[in-house]
């Protein structure tokens, strides 16, 4: 799991040193959302237990704070009305551009 490999590899992130590499960022978008589906679904069942991930859970707050990721951050909200608008079978892709005038 990656608890384990985090755990394994001794340091804060998959790469060896102190800051992420290009293993961290591959990973990164998918953890990115892993708050959105407990919003999305509005279950409890759905909630990232961070507590029993404590490596990780530490591993995604390091993350946040590198200017590549931070720059870029969304939102969990955001992503959950992705998730949501996906569910309709009309999934919106323009969540971040400004309405059309009219």
């Amino acid at each position: 799991s990656f608890e384990l490999e985090l755990i394994a590899r001794g340091g804060d992130f998959y790469r060896d040193g102190d800051s992420p590499g290009w293993l961290d960022f591959m990973i990164w978008p998918w953890l990115e959302r892993v708050d959105a589906f407990e919003l999305a679904f509005n279950e409890p069942g759905c909630r990232f237990p961070r507590e029993q991930f404590p490596q990780m859970s530490q591993w995604m707050d390091k993350m946040k704070q590198n200017h590549s990721v931070s720059d870029y951050l969304l939102p969990a909200e955001t992503h959950a009305e992705f998730i949501r608008s996906i569910q309709t079978g009309n999934p919106n892709y323009n969540l971040l551009s400004p309405p059309p005038s009219i």
